[in-house]
Formats: structure tokens, sequence, C-alpha cells
């Protein structure tokens, strides 16, 4: 799909199903301008394959990953643990954590070398 956004011109945008509740489908995106390639979790408790290894191979240039602070089987978001596990340090940088609850620690998401939305560091 495709649409016109102005000051920004045409992006495409694709849809992958992610994991989050088995009563609930929920939809990730990566949106694509001539500049960029991003990925959006939306409401998601992984972080698909596909955009891990997008980001490896330097396929993707920023992630907005859906991020809580616990950690427990069932769990509709991706907690900072397995966030962590999933991705090394070195592509921390190119992580934004989004959708937080309250017991993240948005200083050690800091720490561990992501970064929140602009909004959170004022």
């Amino acid at each position: 799909m495709q649409i016109y956004c102005e000051g920004i011109g045409r992006i495409k945008l694709n849809f992958l199903p992610v994991s989050h509740l088995h009563t609930l489908p929920s939809f990730g995106f990566i949106f694509e301008s001539e500049e960029k390639r991003c990925y959006y979790s939306g409401d998601a408790n992984d972080l698909p394959e596909s955009v891990q290894n997008d980001l490896e191979k330097g396929k993707l240039n920023i992630i907005y990953q859906d991020t809580c602070g616990l950690d427990y089987d069932g769990n509709a978001h991706l907690s900072l643990k397995k966030l962590c596990e999933v991705i090394p340090e070195n592509l921390r940088k190119r992580i934004y954590c989004i959708h937080h609850d309250s017991f993240l620690d948005v200083e050690k998401v800091q720490k561990l070398g992501f970064n929140l939305p602009e909004i959170y560091n004022r």
C-alpha cells in the first residue's frame, strides 16, 4: 500500500501480523520513504525474526518497539528483558522503546543503549 504525506512524499506501508493476545489480532508495519525504512511494532509481545534480520543486515534504519517493564509468560507486550535478548548492544541505538507500562525504568532503557521518543527526553 502507498500513501502520500505532505512534506514527506510517498510512503510505502507493509503490514505484518504480530503476536499480542490470542483473542486479539494485531499488526505492526514497515514504512518506507525514499530516505528511510522503519518498523513500528503496534501492540506486540515479540519482535518478528524477519525484522531482526533486516535490522542486522542494515535494511532498517529505526525500530519503534512496544516495550514494557514486566516479564512474564502471556504478557501482551515485549519486556525490556526479552528485547535485550534479541537485540545486540551495537544495534540498540536504532531502537526506540514505545508504549510503556508503569514498570518500565526509562533510565535503565537508556543505560542499556536503547532510545526513547523525544517526549520522554524532556
